[in-house]
């Protein structure tokens, strides 16, 4: 017989206490070695998820949480715990999907006090107050606060109690009462100090920081920051602990007049983050990011969303979606792998109207670069895109500008090959007034108008040599000369950069300078071509259909199978553009119905039957054989 939960949890409290690592005693009996019992270990399996998420590891989290789930199902009496779905959501908001989180802790909260689980539930609502929070939505943070308070106080749960005062202190904290929170937090910190709590002791010394800094009180911030840093033995069992305190740390120093050490820091805290899978960090107020690290943005967002087709939507807020409203959350989206595993985001909730606003995909090879891209985005680095025309470059940069955080600041675009040479100098940088004739007025230049924002550097394969050498001091230091003038200023810019040139062998022939290269290509990334992920053809297809019914009112559509065919046996030399343009017309053409074959050009027609190298035959014999096994097709299913 295995271990019971009660003193599964008891080993649970002796790791949160630093009594000892429990995770080889617990991975022990999850391999059954001894007769135990499928509950015991699937008990251990999620206080395995627990350890595992508090140390930050968040995929051995997830990983071990399927397994908890899956041996749940398989005991036959047991009780399917609550508490599963909480640490789902925990792990969503871990890795920035805040929406995701908080409709998932809002369903759980329901169901849990349905089924009389009121730990869960005081569960839920706490992480719920938490999250609430930090969105300054105080007043329904404090009603699920209260539930929380109550219910841990009927079933006497003293160190949860800690943290119920430790969220209202932050709900205090953003109702300007800072005198009211230091003081709770205090006491918190006594209590902290005879429980043994150390991961709550670290909380609150961090959120002292937060509310010093917010105050303007360096001195104080200082003191709180070496409090919770004397706490190494915390700091290192808790990573996401440690990773907060790294961000505090450079903040402070960037307060405190100390960039270069603020820099140092900050590229340690961003591989921590990038390494443990979290997603950006909100540090609790408004100036608290500096340029380098912009604040995630919650006005505008993006993420990627399941599809009932199975395919995968990259959306930015106010277009388009696929699938599941978040709001809609069903038991099968809570087993472990089916949310989203992507960056902060809230998808919209109407159809799709902006083309340019999506990037739709279920091709292995363009997630896991959407994911490398993903993963890199908040890193103030150059980002260089490749692939041909069409593939989604400029879509991909409006996905790097949402998922870097600077979704609030300007997103400007600049073709590099439409900007005559002797402009390209003065629209980019800028000119002061007289610089050259017709310079009545001085300008900002692109480059100053984009702030904190990012300049999407489209066709920069095609800039002259020439310019090429204007944007090196830019790259290599940030820093730039408008027209005209002597001073030199400085850009906060994010650049991206995208060609559909074989850049390579331009830098060898030499038209591509070579340092400019290696600058623009520190994070570089090649989006492949339609023709090398033809699942998605289909997806894209209706898509399209469906968006040209919306846009131009036309009746209800579908593809015919003989249709999708010919779609998916064409190489599509203009890539995803063709593509919507070959949709809309011929929906536009029929009308309403379903798209048949003969709606199509004449060259997509000829393309698609050269390329499914079928027996030798005129053009229109072909189309007449395609055309008559679409309706044998359409016949046997009527």
């Amino acid at each position: 017989m295995g271990p019971g939960p009660q003193e599964l949890e008891e080993r649970y409290r002796r790791f949160l206490e630093g009594r000892g690592d429990i995770v080889d005693p617990l991975i022990s009996l999850l391999r059954g070695d001894h007769g135990e019992r499928a509950d015991s270990r699937a008990w251990a399996a999620l206080i395995l998820s627990r350890i595992y998420l508090l140390k930050g590891r968040l995929d051995l989290a997830a990983s071990y949480l399927r397994l908890s789930s899956t041996l749940f199902r398989s005991v036959e009496a047991g009780v399917y715990p609550l508490g599963i779905w909480v640490n789902r959501a925990i792990i969503l908001k871990a890795r920035g999907m805040i929406s995701q989180s908080e409709n998932l802790l809002r369903r759980v909260f329901s169901l849990a006090l349905r089924g009389s689980q009121i730990f869960t539930a005081a569960k839920a609502a706490s992480n719920l107050a938490s999250i609430l929070a930090r969105s300054d939505r105080l007043d329904d943070s404090a009603s699920f606060l209260a539930v929380a308070e109550r219910s841990y106080q009927a079933l006497g749960c003293s160190v949860e109690l800690v943290r119920v005062d430790l969220t209202r202190a932050l709900i205090e904290s953003r109702r300007r009462m800072f005198d009211e929170a230091v003081e709770r937090i205090c006491v918190c910190l006594n209590v902290c100090e005879e429980k043994t709590l150390q991961r709550e002791s670290v909380i609150g010394e961090l959120l002292l920081v937060e509310l010093f800094m917010e105050k303007g009180d360096y001195v104080k911030a200082e003191k709180a920051l070496s409090m919770a840093s004397s706490r190494t033995g915390a700091l290192e069992r808790f990573r996401p602990q440690y990773l907060r305190f790294l961000y505090l740390r450079q903040l402070l120093y960037r307060k405190m007049g100390e960039p270069e050490a603020a820099d140092r820091i900050l590229k340690e805290a961003e591989a921590l983050r990038l390494g443990l899978g979290f997603g950006c960090l909100d540090l609790g107020y408004s100036d608290s990011v500096s340029a380098a690290y912009p604040a995630p943005d919650t006005e505008r967002s993006s993420c990627i969303m399941p599809a009932e087709s199975g395919a995968v939507y990259c959306v930015s807020k106010g277009s388009a979606t696929g699938g599941r409203k978040e709001s809609e959350v069903s038991a099968s989206m809570l087993d472990i792998g089916e949310y989203p595993v992507h960056p902060p985001g809230d998808a919209g909730s109407r159809a799709g109207t902006d083309p340019e606003g999506i990037f739709i995909t279920k091709d292995p090879r363009m997630l896991a670069i959407l994911e490398e891209i993903r993963s890199a985005a908040p890193l103030p680095l150059p980002v260089l895109l490749c692939g041909e025309s069409g593939v989604g470059k400029d879509i991909i940069a409006r996905l790097i500008h949402l998922w870097s955080g600077r979704g609030k600041e300007p997103l400007i675009s600049v073709n590099a090959a439409a900007l005559p040479r002797d402009l390209f100098e003065s629209a980019f940088f800028g000119h002061s007034r007289g610089a050259f004739t017709g310079a009545v007025a001085t300008s900002r230049g692109l480059l100053g108008s984009a702030g904190h924002g990012t300049v999407f550097l489209d066709e920069i394969g095609e800039l002259e040599p020439a310019l090429q050498a204007k944007l090196l001091r830019l790259l290599d230091r940030g820093e730039y000369i408008p027209l005209g003038e002597n001073s030199v200023k400085r850009s906060h810019a994010r650049i991206i950069a995208a060609t559909n040139r074989d850049i390579e062998s331009d830098v060898e022939s030499g038209s591509f300078r070579k340092d400019l290269y290696y600058r623009l290509a520190v994070l570089a990334f090649s989006v492949p071509p339609l023709r090398e992920r033809r699942g998605d053809i289909a997806i894209l297809s209706e898509y399209f259909l469906q968006m040209a019914c919306r846009l131009y009112g036309l009746g209800p559509m579908e593809l015919g199978r003989g249709a999708l065919e010919i779609l998916s046996s064409y190489d599509w030399p203009g890539n995803v553009r063709e593509l919507q343009n070959e949709i809309i017309r011929a929906a536009v053409r029929k009308g309403k119905g379903v798209l048949r074959i003969c709606h199509f050009s004449a060259n997509l027609l000829s393309g698609a039957v050269q390329g499914s190298g079928g027996a030798p035959g005129t053009l229109e014999s072909k189309v007449r054989e395609l055309e008559r096994t679409e309706i044998a097709t359409a016949l046997q299913d009527s």
